[in-house]
């Protein structure tokens, strides 16, 4: 196998790894500092500590989500073709797992900003977001398998990702006003430029 394709695969198994992981990190390491805006109802610290985590998030998250959304092929590849896994079923694996790909960042959203909620004190909000995010897969889950066969429930479990994090940002907004400035939407905009540079060279 040339070395541009191990490289590819190395890439791609590190993203994978590395994007499921590092949200989790991100919401365990900085509730406690948001709790204690919450509890002051401190609501400019607590979205200034919010804003900062998002872009952490997002500068950690959308290139790996890139990488793993253009070496989706090798990683399936390198993983799993041999013996009873054909090269079909690897282009079928690998549709599923690019579509995976594209949740990771509604995910990150989603996690980080539903923490808003129960600094202050407020869990019935992200109880019914994930309600909502559990029907809208389900129902999109019955009619893209009906069109797509697998690749539709891993489309369906990505769509539920960003409406659910799109939801829970809007619930955010009416409770403690606009999450974020200017210079976040600035930097969020480098963040995914950067990141689409990198996806073309």
């Amino acid at each position: 196998m040339p070395s541009t394709s191990n490289g590819g695969n190395f890439y791609a198994t590190f993203s994978f790894l590395y994007s499921t992981i590092v949200v989790t990190y991100i919401v365990t390491a900085v509730y406690p500092q948001m709790a204690q805006y919450g509890a002051k109802k401190d609501f400019k610290g607590l979205k200034k500590q919010l804003g900062d985590e998002v872009l952490t998030m997002a500068i950690l998250v959308i290139p790996a989500s890139v990488g793993l959304f253009l070496f989706a092929e090798p990683i399936v590849g390198l993983i799993f073709l041999g013996g009873e896994f054909s090269q079909k079923d690897v282009s079928v694996t690998t549709t599923v797992l690019s579509f995976y790909s594209l949740g990771i960042v509604g995910m990150g959203f989603r996690e980080i900003i539903s923490r808003v909620f129960y600094t202050i004190m407020d869990a019935k909000i992200p109880v019914v977001n994930s309600i909502i995010m559990v029907g809208v897969n389900i129902l999109l889950s019955i009619v893209l398998v009906r069109i797509m066969g697998i690749e539709g429930l891993a489309l369906a479990t990505t769509v539920s990702f960003i409406v659910g994090a799109g939801l829970t940002i809007v619930k955010a907004r009416r409770k403690i006003g606009s999450l974020f400035n200017s210079s976040i939407y600035v930097e969020l905009v480098k963040i995914i430029a950067a990141s689409v540079v990198m996806g073309v060279l």
